[in-house]
């Protein structure tokens, strides 16, 4: 018996939850037989493993696949029908899906998902299982019925991500929308908006805006279309949808939603006299709190146009403090060391503004520097991981500005601020208070006061018990044996601290880097609170941040005097690492223009590699290497943040770039608003990979 399978079954054994040790040693040692294609000798093992349990359901499972592998369907469709209908639903749920996918010329798609049919109305398993029975009618031919299913679905779990999946099914393979019951149709579209997914959900209700249906409905539908079309920033066609939705509703609360659009509509694309009868209205209708936000932003917009007068006039309606009165007080703080901030300004200017914390924050300390600039980065800053490494950028400017004695009092005043929110239960903001007392006040006694209120506060999120369950262990057992897709179906519907880090551990040890990150970054956004990956205990980070490829991107940082994480920056936030990746004309791990292949074919010291060979990841981060090595020279600078721009935006942008005298310049000079986005995940990425690449060479 080898190592790792003693040290495994002594894990196992050493609970009473699973069966014997000898019984355990078979059933592993069958596994690994089984995924080196040993699969006479993998029989025998689980034969053995099987008289000697007591709960033999896992092995019958693998047994079934023994049978499948021989080519004895008939024993193996037997087995998982008798699997199927026990009493573990885990076991069932997957004995039902494998039984599905046997689809022999003796019977219908429809018997070989006879089990898997009893599962859709199951709240864990449901979605999954009809999303699969969807794409098995689909393989069999039968388009219609596996529309149906989709459709069932997506009403039951509109939720779900395999409701949303069902829904582009649905677009993609109907030969006409005006088939689908108008209730159906909104449904749909509704779901795919919740997914974030506009433009779908636009596509979805064009058909209804030509049928007869119910006035409720009616009405429902110029809402969602007029929502979506917001989204996608087509503002004419939102005002018309809204318009027509406010003047035909009877419901008093969709009538008020419709008039607010249309006033969030005119002040997008009114000119200056529909805009200034807008702010009327907001005023006389004393709309101020609930559009607060909408306008504090579109006045950053016009400030950044130079129209003065239009963005006075904006910010005059909010009546309370605002993002200017914010910057008044800071400048009075910094500018007398016996005041602190008044950091309850700044909370209420969150709330009027951004109805977010760290947003108005960071916007507001970075505004002190260069007030165009954080205008246009407020506006543009869309995404966590934007926000975030704008809050960075803000701390390290307030940190630098202040002695010991201002530092004490401001670390004090924002801990008082943030003890009365957490006894206020509004947690978030507490946290994201902490947050910053942390990481901008280190060494101080509040700084250390809110590091171990903090700690409470995320323990129960990254708690993992010592003794882990059944299903646990065996998912243990499996990814140890490197039965990985197994171990992934097992923990599949479980969503717990040790469940999350099992199966990113699976999807990195089977090479599914792309879905070990999603994961992870799924876990992160389901916690409730705005949790960072500067705040979760270093034991998860290294889970939750995972570098695939760790040792390739060193050795082509060395090989070109690329700094690698860098290379493993760009990586992650183009492809996931998925060296599969393609997306127009970029393919591979490096996510590279396969024109770059022919590019580099005129110079000696660059990678010679045909486009296919982009798929490669070894030579896909050399070229990429070689690629950034050349951008190093023409910036004239090894700062990361203008080597990775320069790879991003383009040798037009060449100028500002090498002109910008800190990241905040740099981010404001690029010209479109992805590269804006890009330039803020980067920064993010490359904040926590740095540290990793310096903790390994210190080793």
């Amino acid at each position: 018996m080898n190592l790792i399978a003693a040290i495994i079954i002594l894990v196992v054994s050493s609970t009473n939850s699973y069966a014997s040790s000898e019984s355990d040693t078979y059933f592993l040692q069958g596994l690994l037989a089984m995924n080196s294609n040993k699969i006479v000798l993998a029989e025998k093992y689980f034969d053995s493993a099987a008289v000697m349990s007591d709960s033999s359901e896992w092995i019958q499972l693998f047994q079934a696949k023994i049978y499948l592998a021989k080519s004895d369907t008939e024993r193996a469709k037997a087995l998982l029908d008798e699997l199927s209908v026990k009493g573990n639903s885990r076991i069932s749920f997957d004995a039902a899906m494998f039984r599905a996918e046997i689809v022999t010329e003796s019977e219908t798609a429809y018997s070989s998902m006879k089990s898997l049919l009893s599962f859709i109305d199951d709240s864990i398993y449901g979605a999954e299982a009809a999303y699969l029975c969807g794409e098995i009618l689909i393989k069999s031919g039968d388009t219609e019925s596996a529309l149906k299913i989709w459709t069932e679905l997506s009403m039951l779990f509109p939720k779900s991500e395999e409701a949303y999946k069902s829904v582009l099914k649905i677009s993609e393979l109907s030969e006409s929308l005006n088939s689908f019951e108008p209730y159906l149709l909104y449904r749909m579209a509704k779901c795919a908006f919740e997914h974030g997914d506009a433009q779908t959900a636009s596509m979805l209700l064009k058909p209804l805006t030509r049928r007869r249906v119910d006035r409720r409905l009616r009405d429902d539908i110029l809402l969602l279309q007029a929502e979506a079309d917001f989204k996608l920033s087509s503002y004419r066609e939102a005002f018309e949808s809204y318009r027509d939705a406010a003047s035909v509703t009877q419901n008093l609360l969709k009538r008020e939603k419709a008039e607010l659009g249309l006033i969030l509509c005119k002040l997008y694309i009114g000119d200056s006299e529909s805009r200034a009868a807008a702010l009327k209205t907001i005023k006389q209708s004393k709309l101020e709190d609930r559009l607060a936000d909408t306008i504090a932003m579109l006045a950053s917009l016009m400030r950044c146009r130079g129209d003065s007068e239009t963005y006075s006039d904006l910010m005059q309606v909010i009546s309370t403090p605002t993002f200017e009165s914010f910057i008044h007080e800071y400048h009075r703080a910094v500018s007398d060391s016996s005041l602190a901030i008044n950091w309850r300004t700044a909370l209420d200017v969150a709330e009027r503004i951004e109805d977010s914390f760290d947003k108005a924050l960071a916007s507001a300390l970075l505004a002190e520097n260069s007030p165009l600039s954080a205008a246009d980065l407020w506006r543009q800053t869309i995404s966590l991981g934007a926000s975030n490494y704008l809050i960075l950028l803000a701390e390290d400017n307030i940190t630098k500005k202040n002695d010991s004695n201002r530092a004490t009092l401001e670390a004090d005043a924002l801990l008082n601020a943030a003890l009365r929110e957490f006894n206020l239960g509004r947690i978030n903001s507490a946290f994201s208070l902490f947050r910053v007392l942390r990481l901008s006040y280190p060494g101080t006694v509040a700084s250390f006061e809110s590091e171990k209120i903090s700690r409470k506060i995320i323990e129960p999120y990254f708690r993992i018990d010592s003794k882990l369950n059944r299903d646990l262990q065996t998912a243990q057992i499996l990814i140890e044996g490197k039965a990985f897709q197994e171990a992934i179906n097992i923990l599949k519907g479980r969503y717990d601290p040790a469940s999350v880090m099992l199966r990113i551990d699976a999807y990195e040890k089977s090479g599914l880097f792309h879905k070990s990150i999603r994961e992870a970054e799924d876990f992160i956004n389901n916690i409730s609170m705005n949790i960072t990956l500067f705040d979760i205990p270093e034991t998860f980070l290294i889970h939750l941040f995972p570098i695939p490829y760790k040792e390739l991107f060193r050795q082509c940082g060395e090989s070109y005097g690329i700094d690698p994480a860098l290379l493993a920056s760009i990586a992650r936030i183009q492809t996931r690492f998925d060296p599969y990746f393609q997306s127009g004309y970029r393919v591979g791990i490096a996510g590279v223009d396969v024109d770059a292949t022919t590019f580099a074919k005129n110079f000696i010291d660059a990678p010679k590699l045909e486009p296919f060979e982009l798929l490669i990841p070894s030579k896909a981060v050399a070229l990429q290497a070689w690629l950034l090595k050349n951008l190093k020279s023409a910036v004239n600078d090894s700062a990361p943040y203008k080597i990775a721009s320069a790879y991003y935006s383009g040798p037009a942008n060449l100028p500002n770039i090498v002109n910008c005298k800190n990241e905040l310049e740099w981010i404001s000079s690029l010209p479109f608003k992805s590269a804006r986005v890009f330039a803020l995940d980067f920064q993010y990425a490359y904040s926590i990979y740095k540290k990793y690449f310096q903790v390994n060479r210190a080793r």
